[in-house]
């Protein structure tokens, strides 16, 4: 059982403590402080599709905080930085990660009069938390079901959030999701790619299907679609809590054909979604598909009670 009192979070009695040594966390090599005196003791901690990552003790506050690095090279970089920054100033949640401001390459903090011209890079402070699901499930592989429980829970609780403000994250990966190891609080994260969509205007034919990472695509998003909602979260969701279950992600294509076959090997379709799907995908996936009737998703979880009858439930 889980509790959360109105929008606080407290993780009730798990049958164990988590134990955070076993989680590896991510690497503090590459020590910089070109932001000082502002920010000092930077370290790197990641880095990804959307830019670096770093900490650093905010001089400010004396607290260690994660500094996004968000490159302005050209007007594609300069938008997707924007809309970063809006999003994250419209989101307030403690299952999103928290902006704290947005700073210049000196460290000091960018004003909204400013223009991206006159800053070649532009810094996110964001809270910093010690790990990510990527890393737990590398160090721990497939988790037990009460961490599944209420890990799946905030991420579903976040994205109710997220969508609940018009936005769609559209890279929902365990990468993208922080835990914090000692209070097992989850945080959505990164949304460079993210996308407000205000639902009394058609965006149809205005949204890019190249967004989100490949395992964790939607078959809509496969098939070239530019027109789609926040159900392409929830999907990735699905993957996301599969692979809790199974240690490993699940489906793993090659490319985005590879995938959609995987998908379709595993998804069982009725003869009318068949009849609409047959003719977007390649004469050899369909025929594939025809062939061979594939694996039950079901069957890859052999101990979960698929009808919801008993355990995960």
């Amino acid at each position: 059982m889980y509790l959360y009192n109105n929008n606080s979070f407290c993780p009730w009695s798990l049958g164990g403590n988590f134990d955070s040594s076993k989680v590896y966390t991510m690497s503090e090599e590459g020590d910089s402080d070109f932001l000082g005196p502002n920010f000092t003791n930077m370290k790197l901690v990641g880095t990804g599709g959307s830019g670096a990552v770093y900490s650093a003790i905010d001089a400010e506050t004396d607290q260690r905080v994660a500094l996004k690095r968000l490159l302005l090279r050209d007007r594609m970089n300069c938008r997707a930085a924007l809309r970063e920054i809006k999003v994250l100033k419209t989101l307030e949640h403690e299952n999103v990660v928290k902006l704290t401001k947005v700073v210049d390459s000196e460290g000091l903090e960018f004003q909204e009069s400013s223009t991206f011209k006159e800053a070649p890079e532009l810094f996110l402070v964001e809270e910093l938390v010690d790990t990510d699901l990527h890393h737990i499930l590398q160090s721990k592989g497939k988790l037990r079901e009460d961490y599944v429980k209420l890990f799946l829970y905030q991420l579903l609780r976040g994205l109710k959030y997220i969508h609940s403000a018009n936005v769609v994250h559209r890279d929902v990966k365990p990468s993208n999701i922080l835990v914090d190891s000692e209070t097992l609080l989850l945080r959505v994260s990164d949304f460079g790619r993210s996308r407000i969509l205000d639902p009394a205007y058609s965006h149809n034919g205005y949204l890019t299907h190249s967004i989100s990472t490949l395992w964790y695509r939607s078959p809509e998003l496969l098939l070239n679609s530019s027109s789609y909602d926040s159900s392409v979260d929830v999907w990735a969701a699905g993957c996301v809590f599969a692979e809790m279950l199974l240690g490993k992600p699940l489906f793993e294509g090659r490319h985005e054909i590879d995938q959609m076959e995987v998908i379709l090997d595993s998804v069982g379709l009725t003869e009318e979604e068949w009849t609409v799907l047959k003719p977007q995908i390649p004469e050899k996936t369909a025929l594939r598909k025809a062939q061979n009737q594939g694996i039950p998703l079901g069957s890859k979880f052999p101990h979960i009670d698929i009808q919801g009858k008993t355990g995960f439930c």
